[in-house]
Order: C-alpha cells, then sequence, then structure tokens
C-alpha cells in the first residue's frame, strides 16, 4: 500500500501534493482506480478546502498508479468520503457540518450539504439534501461524511461530521 501511494504521488500532474484521501475503489471493469483527494496539501490550511482551488478532487489512476482522469474543480467545498457502487457511478459527500469553517464558503457560494452521484465524467445525475441549506429532516443534512451502496441499490448515508447530525439515513436507490 505505501508503494503505491508514492507511485500515485509522484505521478500527480504539476507538482501537486497529495491531500487527504478516503477509500481507493477499483471500477467494476478492474482496470481503473477513483480517489477523491482533497485540495491544497501542504501550504497553510489543512489541505481540505477545494472550493476556492483550481485542483480537481475526483481523479482516476490506471492500476499502474498513473493519472487517467480527473474533475470536479469548484464542485465541492469539503469533499468528505466517497463512494463507487456496482455500476460505476460515483458519490461524493460534502461533509462540512454547519459552523464549521471547511462548510461556510460552500453554505456562502450555494454548495454543500449533499451528496452528489456522478458519472465517471462528473456530470451530476442525483443529489441528495437541498445545496447550502443544512438540517435534520429527510430532505437535509448537516455534515454528510460518508456514503455506502447496498446491493440492491439502496444509500446509505452517514450524516454527522463534527457537530452534524450524527446520525444514518437510508434512501432508496432513486432518492426517496
Amino acid at each position: 500500500r505505501r508503494q503505491h501511494k508514492g507511485i500515485i504521488r509522484d505521478r500527480l500532474p504539476n507538482g501537486r501534493q497529495m491531500g487527504a484521501v478516503g477509500k481507493v475503489p477499483t471500477d467494476p471493469d478492474g482496470d481503473n482506480m477513483w480517489a477523491v483527494i482533497r485540495c491544497d496539501a501542504g501550504g497553510d490550511r489543512l489541505g481540505t478546502e477545494c472550493l476556492d482551488s483550481d485542483l480537481d478532487p475526483v481523479v482516476k489512476f490506471d492500476l499502474d498508479g498513473n493519472l487517467v482522469d480527473s474533475f470536479g474543480a469548484g464542485m465541492f467545498a469539503f469533499p468528505h468520503g466517497f463512494a463507487l457502487d456496482r455500476d460505476g457511478f460515483l458519490w461524493v459527500p460534502e461533509g462540512g457540518s454547519h459552523g464549521d469553517a471547511r462548510a461556510t464558503l460552500g453554505e456562502s457560494m450555494g454548495i454543500g450539504h449533499q451528496v452528489l452521484k456522478l458519472t465517471k465524467q462528473g456530470e451530476v445525475v442525483m443529489r441528495l439534501g437541498e445545496a447550502a441549506v443544512w438540517g435534520d429532516d429527510e430532505n437535509h443534512f448537516n455534515g454528510p461524511s460518508g456514503v455506502a451502496i447496498a446491493a440492491n441499490g439502496d444509500i446509505w448515508v452517514s450524516d454527522g461530521h463534527r457537530g452534524g447530525n450524527n446520525r444514518i439515513v437510508k434512501f432508496t436507490r432513486d432518492g426517496m
């Protein structure tokens, strides 16, 4: 594992440093790996903010660690958690909870408090939660930090990061 991390880190473009990374799942085709890398590693920030960065947080590597594709610059303020379902869709929670500095910028720009379902090309095909609006009912999150997709398509979201809702929310495959 340590060897792969070094290979991937050395192959990021333009001297980019690796920010915090969650899971690194393999594509259903078995030919590629995906990750969400938080932006701005190093410097004077925590390596977590992405909204005001021109770096792509969603990255795709081949199994030798070569960067194949990337996207998502400006889509997320604080991506937290990541899943790849058996149909190849990418799921990215926006994990800052209301009052956390990492969520404040996203809220001010009209994003955050959501889980996005994306194609492998970065097209948003489903949104769970309401952009920039936090809450604790069936339509709102406050700090979604993880997502898992069951074999039948059910969606499980861990909602709560540093003072967020601290709950698990279940949705049907169509987001209901």
